[in-house]
């Protein structure tokens, strides 16, 4: 997220990447339940039935042999003879179709209503509409037909907000019967309650106009309807009226926390401990408080989160630990690591400490040692965060060392057990892979020759799949929310099928934190489920997907650059969010600031230009990072780290850190975020090379 002035770059205002993730967290709930339905995806990837026209659709549609692929060709005709109002030709294809393709009747029956109301026979439309709703009672695809149904009486488009108002079109029937007369405030209040997108203005009407109607379960939903649009002001006034539970509580430390009140924050924190100690919020609660109290109350909220908490106690531990250190408590802290490792030894906490330890040595010169603690983190703890980290740098000082076999050893390891990590990249790279090093990454013209299928879901009902099969999005994510909805707790695959959903419909970053929040998952059950399908190229394609593929192959050439690293840095700039805004007002795919952007038109003597567009975007952004990279001599890590950090702050660390070994200037960067985003945007590189490079997948092939 670069930020200039006209005069010359300077620093960059840092954001943690805890608060950009707790700033878009609204967001991607938002897009899930409210983002546009369309029946095609804008991926260049995509690959699904509907792409066919209707010059290839005939041809399988009039095949004289009864086929599953003559009755899709017959269903997808008639979807687009629909479109474009062409009811007689569509029932033609619909005719006995229900017979020959069983499995998706509701949907023939949906689209012959359709087709009968186009040409004016609305007695046969109301038939077979009520046929639907007769028979798929309590489904989404009832519901799709009380909507149609509306429009001949509107006593079903009643009957549609009663029975399903958590659908998005009993909210868009809503919202036309608010147009006619807004004077209804139960619709408004099923519009805040059930629409994650509910406009400001229906807020404003429900609190001001109706304030004396609303129940306190009314202020709880109007409350956290403003959270999610950050008006936090007026969220604490609506949680100030809603029910005290320990749940809408933390909701309201929340808030205050966001809206920087963080007296009232550790208030109503301290409150839920003090008012609720077994409830779910409780561990929450103190952990907010270890973040926002003074550092011996720190050890306190702590020392409660270890007695009472088991599975928060490792990190509970290292914290406390890490406070000790800061207070010169040397002795103490030892002790509190020592029950770390001696209680918790597989933990992330735990393998954590281990490569503390482990680089403290290395910086020392006593390589010996430092892989020492190394294996320990492979041998206790192979599945931690860090222990790729391990892996690689006990291949590298075996190198150091003079043991160029152990050496090979360890970055085989590396690469072939953590292959999607920022170190299998600096593995294969010591390996002697050409996939591009710090020093030469970024000029290098890289192509997408690797091509796929389409992913498929791995949860859902038959029905739902042969939706997807179809390219039908729209009716396959309505009806897969509908088999969802009341499920406490979604399976691994559910999650992920849902996030195949959200990719399919433009909402990447959605997709992807989904699958992501996959890794918490503590069950053997779940991760046995979350192993199996990480070892599919459906999970890693949904994971690092392809948006705007010409734009940045287009806008990457113009600038020479290399496509691969221009969309690893916009994946983890925006997710592919491209109206997505940061709490400092960075816009767009490559969150580009404002100033920033009028200084890079200036230089392209571009007026006219937007930064929630695209095109715009990632013209403005492109020029940009070609920019920081030449004022460092196209090293990539020098060009990814000052788009973060900014030019200024990159300057200063060369004047004290050596770049003899990129490895330890990574390691040591000061900024936590910016060595966080400088591994994260290569790591993005390294993914999309091994995915869609034939070269690289051919090499990763041999190398096994």
């Amino acid at each position: 997220m670069p930020k200039i002035t006209i005069k010359s770059p300077k620093n960059l205002f840092l954001i943690s990447s805890g608060a950009f993730f707790l700033a878009i967290t609204a967001l991607s709930f938002l897009q899930w339940h409210s983002s546009p339905n369309t029946d095609i995806a804008q991926d260049s990837n995509q690959n699904n039935l509907q792409q066919l026209d209707n010059a290839k659709l005939i041809p399988l549609a009039n095949s004289p042999v009864v086929s599953i692929e003559r009755s899709r060709a017959r269903y997808l005709l008639a979807v687009n003879f629909l479109q474009k109002y062409k009811g007689g030709e569509a029932l033609k294809e619909l005719d006995n179709l229900d017979r020959d393709y069983p499995l998706l009747q509701p949907y023939i029956w949906l689209k012959q209503g359709r087709a009968y109301q186009l040409i004016n026979d609305n007695n046969n439309a109301l038939k077979t509409w009520l046929k639907v709703t007769q028979i798929y009672q309590n489904s989404s695809i009832a519901a799709d037909a009380l909507y149609s149904l509306n429009a001949i009486d509107p006593k079903y488009g009643n009957q549609l907000i009663k029975q399903y108002p958590f659908y998005s079109l009993t909210w868009d029937l809503i919202q036309d019967s608010l147009k006619r007369n807004p004077n209804q405030p139960n619709l408004l209040k099923i519009l805040v309650q059930y629409d994650p997108s509910v406009s400001t203005q229906i807020l404003s009407t429900l609190t001001q106009k109706y304030s004396t109607q609303l129940s306190a379960k009314d202020w709880e939903n109007i409350a956290r309807a403003y959270a999610r649009q950050e008006n936090y002001k007026a969220s604490v006034l609506g949680y100030n009226k809603a029910p005290k539970t320990s749940t809408n509580l933390l909701a309201l430390a929340n808030v205050y926390e966001l809206s920087g009140n963080i007296k009232l924050a550790r208030s109503i924190n301290q409150k839920i401990v003090q008012k609720f100690p077994h409830s779910a919020e409780t561990s929450k609660a103190l952990l907010r408080l270890v973040e926002i109290s003074p550092r011996q109350e720190k050890i306190n909220y702590l020392n409660k989160i270890i007695k009472q908490y088991g599975e928060l106690a490792p990190d509970a531990l290292k914290n406390k630990g890490q406070i000790l250190e800061t207070q010169g408590n040397t002795k103490d802290a030892e002790k509190v690591y020592s029950q770390l490792l001696k209680q918790y030894p597989k933990t992330n906490a735990a393998a954590d400490y281990r490569w503390i330890r482990a680089y403290i040595f290395a910086r020392k010169g006593n390589l010996k040692e430092a892989s020492n603690w190394a294996r320990s983190i492979l041998e206790k703890s192979p599945d931690t965060q860090v222990a790729p980290k391990a892996s690689f740098w006990l291949g590298k000082w075996s190198k150091q060392l003079g043991n160029n076999q152990q050496a090979i050893k360890f970055f085989k390891i590396t690469l072939n057990k953590y292959p999607q990590s920022y170190y299998a990249w600096r593995s294969a790279v010591n390996l002697g892979a050409d996939v591009g090093d710090f020093t030469n990454l970024v000029r290098q013209n890289v192509l997408i020759d690797n091509l796929f299928v389409m992913a498929q879901p791995t949860a859902g009902s038959q029905l739902f799949k042969e939706l997807y099969r179809l390219g039908q999005l729209r009716d396959a994510r309505a009806l897969y929310e509908q088999e969802i909805k009341d499920k406490k707790s979604l399976s691994v695959n559910e999650v992920y099928t849902q996030s195949l959903l959200s990719e399919k419909n433009n909402q990447y970053l959605l997709a992807s934190n989904a699958l992501v929040s996959l890794k918490k998952r503590t069950s053997s059950k779940d991760r046995s489920e979350l192993n199996s399908l990480r070892e599919t190229l459906d999970y890693w394609h949904t994971l690092f997907p392809l948006p705007y593929q010409d734009l940045i192959t287009k806008n990457a050439a113009d600038n020479n650059l290399n496509s691969f690293l221009v969309r690893g840095l916009i994946r983890q700039e925006s997710g592919y969010e491209s109206a997505i805004k940061s709490p400092v007002g960075a816009l767009g795919l490559m969150q580009i600031m404002p100033s920033t952007a009028d200084w890079i038109a200036n230089k392209l003597k571009t007026s006219t230009y937007s930064l929630i567009n695209p095109n715009d975007n990632i013209k403005l952004g492109t020029w940009y990072l070609n920019y920081v990279s030449q004022q460092y001599r196209d090293d990539s890590l020098l060009a990814v780290a000052s788009y973060n950090a900014g030019p200024g702050n990159v300057t200063k660390w060369l004047k004290t850190k050596s770049l003899s070994d990129h490895d330890v200037f990574v390691e040591e960067i000061p900024f936590k975020e910016t060595k966080n985003y400088v591994e994260s945007v290569l790591a993005n590189y390294w993914n999309y090379l091994r995915l869609y490079n034939l070269k690289t997948a051919n090499w990763l092939k041999k190398n096994k």
